[in-house]
């Protein structure tokens, strides 16, 4: 008996997917294929994480909102793509963690709206349904920056138009947006400084190209539990360059669940937020919202309070950014030493240290120069 091969896995893979319609149950299978691919590469996204905090949990906050996702349709048996979107996008919502959960449910959610009632995923379709995304996303972010999982979003959605001229093949069309996806990645940090100081792409994006890829991957027949480029954490250095360009004012995130009263101006509440913080996102779906702020901490109320007075709040979320980013700031060898400086001609002092802490010691005493080694 022969053994497949990966090209007759692929190749199986693809004729079951064209012999039959893409319905809900073929996009259950894409969605949990593009999970695993992306939990499978976490950390790799959590290392990248500088921007708009360096606070490492991008990858991890986009696998919960996915787990999230997943839960809402892995027992699902609707055929209906429509319908299994309305419910991807539901569970994605209602697990949205941080700036890129958040974001990520709006793309899902754009999705949704695009398909809605279509029994089976199309070229044209899916075409129409990156375009929604990125509109729905670009919508629920007070003040986008380009450079980010948006840019990424937005590029997709020019290179399905474009392959749509080429094919009526919805998994083509799905291959493109994936190399869409890698190439507008790389160009990220031209586009936000914080990225080229600190040496990486946007993290944001790289997870939606995770999610992207996972599917052509399970289509592809190929492994979805073994990362192809392990993570590297950020270096001392780049986290001190990373810091010293982080905006103001965001030492604590704040998410609030709420139904409102009554129809919500969404320009009149980002108005009144941004009195309050900045790294704004508003998630919407079947009435009820999510609201994403990073705020200082003599203003960590101020939001839910303000948002009381909207609606009902079903639910409240507090995480200390500053924490985090002295964890991971730990994580990299510790605080920039402040050196001794020195200038021609003068006597300096050199010191061996076996750790960043007594390192640290030294050179509050006024130590110039630092040598690292190993405890004896």
């Amino acid at each position: 008996m022969s053994i497949p091969t990966n090209n007759n896995r692929r190749a199986n893979r693809r004729r079951t997917l064209h012999r039959f319609p893409l319905d809900g149950q073929a996009v259950k299978n894409l969605t949990i294929a593009g999970m695993t691919w992306l939990k499978t590469n976490k950390q790799l996204v959590n290392s990248l994480n500088v921007f708009p905090v360096p606070d490492g949990d991008t990858g991890t906050n986009m696998v919960l909102t996915m787990q999230s996702a997943i839960e809402e349709i892995v027992d699902s048996p609707e055929r209906n793509t429509g319908k299994m979107l309305h419910a991807v996008a539901h569970g994605a919502l209602m697990g949205a963690r941080g700036n890129s959960g958040v974001i990520l449910s709006q793309l899902w959610r754009g999705f949704a709206r695009a398909l809605d009632g279509k029994p089976a995923l199309t070229a044209p379709g899916l075409a129409a349904a990156f375009a929604e995304a990125r509109d729905t996303a670009y919508k629920g972010v007070v003040r986008p920056v380009e450079g980010t999982i948006l840019t990424v979003a937005k590029d997709i959605a020019a290179a399905t138009e474009a392959a749509l001229k080429k094919t009526d093949d919805p998994i083509k069309i799905l291959e493109a947006a994936v190399h869409a996806a890698e190439v507008s990645v790389e160009h990220t940090p031209e586009l936000l400084p914080i990225l080229k100081e600190a040496g990486v792409v946007d993290s944001g994006g790289k997870g939606l190209f995770f999610l992207l890829e996972g599917m052509v991957r399970w289509i592809n027949g190929e492994p979805l539990d073994e990362a192809l480029v392990s993570a590297q954490p950020l270096s001392a250095m780049d986290l001190e360059n990373t810091l010293a360009a982080v905006e103001e004012g965001q030492d604590y995130e704040i998410v609030v669940d709420f139904r409102p009263n009554g129809p919500l101006d969404l320009q009149q509440y980002y108005s009144a937020l941004e009195e309050m913080g900045t790294s704004i996102q508003v998630g919407e779906g079947d009435g009820m919202y999510r609201m994403h702020i990073h705020v200082p901490t003599e203003k960590r109320y101020e939001p839910i309070d303000f948002t009381m007075t909207l609606g009902t709040v079903t639910n409240v979320a507090i995480e200390n950014l500053m924490a985090q980013m002295d964890e991971i700031e730990e994580q990299a060898g510790g605080p920039k030493l402040n050196l001794m400086p020195v200038e021609p001609g003068q006597i300096a002092v050199v010191v061996v240290a076996p750790g960043p802490g007594i390192a640290g010691v030294f050179a509050s005493l006024g130590a110039a120069a630092i040598v690292e080694a190993g405890k004896q």
